[in-house]
């Protein structure tokens, strides 16, 4: 029995040095790995590793905005056929463009153009004719003193054979085939002749032909312009188009109902997609107090009567709501004393003591356990009903941590990605959530703030 109770006491005493030991362990670690940490800071401080650090940096840029022109390049390559396409259809709209604007404005000049073209032609004609007359006039007497002379020797030498033909007996008979002969060269002289007056005259003759074509054009206009003007005819054009853009409506809306019956299903799912962003935007306009119209406001205003129904739904919400944190925290609580039985059952499995031993164990240490759970679960700042100057200082920088951990995000939610990168925090992350379920509770600005740290956790 002595011996039992000297190990047992061997025993406290080596669970009470335990604690310090592992405390001194706990400080070497954490100074070897701050020893560490300076030592990597230092080697990293070196302008060789700065140097390095910075080109391996330009490099890792360099490539990401290669890879990222690469990737662009090849979106653009691949929609080149698109984009010549579409350049083609442009170009020829434009074309067009400018051709119906050409063409328009040479329908409303075409009056001036065809006068222009007959003043033109008349004068180039007048001033042809001018300068023949002026050349015949030149040489008028030599061309008349040269057929004369050419007149005379022809006749001189057609009088002596037919004086010599005639002579002749035998020619006789062909008298008749030389009168033939003769009216075919007078009838072929007669033609050259009148070819010749044409030639003179051919630039006049065009230019009145010019001239008639240019009228019979405009007056064929002129008839189809009135025609098309006349309000019989303009009321059956009206009523053709009418039946031809009736046509094309009907077409284009068959082929409409024809596509979205066959999607009808999509279209469906579309629609309750688009109508539920809609209402979920005028919600939350509506919510928030920002852009809100006059339909979003006719449309939620049976929200904005407040019955006595509804206060007292409201005051149950927030009842219910209270409670649920209450919960919350409870459970919270619950799982923190989970979590230290559990450590507890694998600390007494390790050391392989009986449940017998760590009863007698918290008898005896009961009075101390029950002290301290008392002094952690009381407020330090309410144990006087006046605090010191320095208890004073520390709650009210207290207070200054938790207003700006509640007000700016950014720090808990930095926190958070770290720690979500850290699979070794699970104490750490315990402290996170009983600092969350402290920081935001159940009041309207705390769910404000909260749902403010998610979105930027995000």
């Amino acid at each position: 029995m002595l011996t039992r109770v000297r190990q047992s006491h061997a025993q406290n005493t080596i669970d009470q040095s335990s604690k310090t030991f592992v405390q001194i362990q706990a400080t070497c670690r954490g100074c070897l790995v701050r020893r560490h940490k300076k030592a990597e800071r230092q080697v990293l401080a070196t302008p060789q590793s700065v140097s390095s650090i910075t080109s391996l940096q330009a490099v890792l840029r360099g490539r990401l905005r290669r890879q990222v022109a690469a990737q662009q390049q090849s979106v653009i390559v691949g929609q080149t056929p698109t984009f010549v396409s579409l350049q083609s259809h442009l170009r020829g709209a434009l074309v067009r463009r400018q051709q119906r604007a050409h063409e328009q404005k040479l329908d409303d000049a075409t009056d001036y153009i065809v006068a222009i073209q007959a003043t033109a032609r008349g004068v180039i004609a007048r001033r042809h004719r001018q300068l023949l007359v002026q050349a015949i006039q030149h040489t008028f007497p030599s061309i008349s003193a040269l057929q004369a002379v050419a007149r005379g020797r022809l006749a001189q030498k057609s009088h002596k054979s037919m004086q010599k033909a005639l002579s002749k007996v035998e020619v006789a008979g062909s008298v008749g085939g030389l009168q033939a002969f003769l009216r075919t060269k007078l009838a072929k002289k007669q033609t050259t002749e009148q070819k010749k007056r044409l030639e003179f005259v051919q630039p006049d003759v065009i230019g009145f032909q010019a001239v008639a074509r240019g009228y019979l054009a405009r007056q064929e206009y002129r008839e189809w312009r009135d025609y098309l003007q006349d309000p019989h005819t303009q009321g059956a054009l009206v009523f053709l188009q009418s039946l031809i853009r009736g046509f094309l409506a009907r077409r284009r809306l068959w082929i409409r109902t024809s596509y979205l019956h066959v999607n009808v299903d999509k279209v469906v799912k579309i629609q309750a997609l688009w109508r539920g962003r809609q209402e979920r935007l005028t919600y939350s306009r509506l919510i928030t107090g920002q852009d809100v119209d006059v339909p979003t406001v006719q449309r939620y205003m049976h929200l904005l009567d407040d019955t006595e129904s509804d206060f007292q739904d409201q005051i149950r919400i927030e009842s219910m709501r209270k409670e649920v944190m209450d919960l919350v925290r409870t459970n919270q609580a619950l799982e923190t004393e989970v979590k230290e039985l559990d450590t507890k059952i694998a600390l007494i499995v390790n050391n392989k003591m009986t449940f017998e031993e760590l009863a007698k164990a918290k008898r005896r240490t009961g009075g101390q356990e029950n002290q301290f759970h008392h002094n952690v679960n009381n407020d330090p700042f309410t144990t006087g009903a006046h605090l010191d100057r320095q208890s004073q200082r520390k709650l009210e920088l207290f207070e200054h941590l938790f207003f700006i951990l509640q007000t700016r995000p950014e720090y808990l939610s930095r926190l958070l990605r770290a720690m979500s990168q850290d699979e070794s925090a699970d104490k750490d992350r315990t402290l996170i959530e009983s600092v969350a379920l402290i920081l935001f509770g159940y009041e309207r600005r705390e769910e404000y703030l909260f749902h403010k740290l998610l979105q930027v956790s995000l």
